[in-house]
């Protein structure tokens, strides 16, 4: 809603839509590296088994990519468990985000299970980045603070003028 002083007040609620569209590719990569590493490891496993008896890959080079393939399933199953964690937070305890855009900042009320928890104002110079999602756009005010803001509670008249103060496309 445009209010009176021309500013721009939305509402947006956290959902498991958000998240997923905040982690992007995270849950992708996780099962990528969980389907390479566990077949690289085999394969460089029977390799090296197969050395022992016919000389087809050296100790040093088979113990190296058994490494690199184990590390790879590792980072892999952290991967998942990080996106699984994520989503659990937003579905215990979803939060609301009341923003107000002014031409030079902008400010915050978080609320939780209906109270407000936190009311900040942020300046426009201090948002780091703006992410342009499919349904949202993502105010980053540094790599682990970030606001999501819903496209589908904004107006055309509104959308343009969030676009010109942070320069969106």
């Amino acid at each position: 809603m445009i209010t009176e002083n021309g500013t721009v007040k939305v509402r947006t609620a956290t959902d498991e839509q958000m998240q997923k569209e905040l982690s992007g590719n995270l849950k992708t990569y996780s099962l990528i590296m969980l389907i390479i590493g566990p077949i690289g490891f085999c394969a460089f496993l029977t390799l090296y088994l197969v050395s022992v008896f016919i000389p087809i890959i050296d100790d040093f080079t088979a113990v190296m990519f058994l490494i690199l393939f184990g590390i790879d399933t590792c980072l892999g199953i952290v991967l998942k468990v990080q996106f699984n964690r994520a989503l659990q937070i937003v579905r215990t305890s979803p939060k609301v985000f009341e923003y107000e855009f002014f031409a030079d900042y902008f400010t915050l009320n978080e609320i939780s299970n209906g109270e407000t928890v936190t009311t900040a104002k942020f300046y426009n110079s201090q948002i780091t980045r703006v992410k342009n999602g499919k349904n949202y756009y993502f105010l980053y005010i540094s790599q682990m603070q970030v606001f999501p803001v819903g496209k589908a509670e904004l107006t055309e008249n509104e959308l343009q003028v969030l676009k010109s103060v942070f320069r969106l496309p």
